[in-house]
């Protein structure tokens, strides 16, 4: 077994093709309540309050979902099997999002909107999502390697969001512009997602089976409960210059200048699909009257 496995090129590939359902899931979150409002005709109150309760079952399956991976155990790996298991699904609940029945009663249209966003958002992104975080840890012990792999996967969310979000009105209107057009839209969305989570599966391989393996000694098994004591008492996370090693190393100008890129891109990321919105909304106006 190596730990410390240089990586090939093609298996970090595949750790950021893998992060496309978490563009999915932003460009989502940028369009939804237009299409459930604008579209649809359901009260934005009423939206707005199933994306909260849909966040606390989101929390639920987060901790679920690590448990269920931990104790996964096949000729594949741990983690990596459910990029396999959850691919078409992923791309299906997608979809399924956007198939909600224009000819139903708003309540009905509610449930279906709650119970597909929560197959997505909750269940199929959660699972595949933290099963390829684990992928860090289970292709290599080497820090390097690991920072490798985590460039390319945010190359391919953030480059995947910013696109998504720049092209997804053009497309729809080119589609169109009615309910089919989000549906067929989306659709490929789906596929893509499919694709990209199929690609995670086969184009990597787990080289680090265990921890007990990698550090040749037995890990402590700790409650749930003890679990919930040491997080609030555990102050490491806490970036202390006296203490952490980390701050102590890097010069003071290196997390200011992450810190001005951070926000650059959260300016960015919010301000494509706000332009987006407008000139949607423009279009609207302007071809009803």
């Amino acid at each position: 077994m190596e730990t410390h496995k240089k990586l090939k090129f093609t298996e970090k590939l595949s750790y950021g093709i893998a992060d496309l359902p978490e563009a999915a899931n932003s460009i989502i979150a940028a369009f939804l309540t237009m299409f459930y409002t604008d579209n649809i005709g359901l009260a934005a109150a009423a939206v707005g309050t199933m994306f909260f309760i849909s966040k606390l079952f989101d929390g639920i399956s987060d901790i679920l979902a690590g448990i269920l991976i931990d104790k996964t155990r096949t000729k594949w790996g741990k983690a990596r099997p459910w990029l396999l298991w959850l691919s078409v699904p992923t791309g299906l609940s997608i979809a399924l999002i956007f198939f909600i029945p224009q000819d139903g009663s708003k309540t009905m249209q509610m449930i279906y909107a709650f119970v597909t966003y929560n197959l997505f958002t909750s269940i199929m992104f959660t699972i595949t999502g933290i099963a390829r975080s684990s992928l860090l840890a289970l292709m290599t012990q080497d820090f390097r390697e690991r920072g490798s792999m985590a460039s390319f996967g945010m190359f391919f969310g953030l480059t995947g969001t910013i696109l998504g979000c720049s092209l997804t009105f053009p497309l729809i209107f080119k589609l169109g512009g009615d309910i089919r057009a989000w549906r067929i839209l989306f659709g490929i969305y789906g596929v893509i997602v499919t694709a990209g989570l199929l690609a995670g599966f086969f184009m990597s391989k787990e080289y680090v089976t265990s921890v007990e393996a990698t550090s040749g000694e037995e890990v402590q098994k700790i409650s749930f409960k003890e679990g919930i004591k040491l997080f609030f008492t555990n102050n490491l996370w806490i970036f202390d210059p006296e203490t952490d090693y980390m701050i102590r190393m890097l010069p003071e100008g290196f997390f200011s200048d992450m810190v001005i890129r951070v926000g650059v891109i959260f300016f960015v990321l919010l301000a494509v699909p706000g332009v987006a919105a407008v000139v949607y909304n423009w279009k609207w106006k302007k071809e009803r009257n």
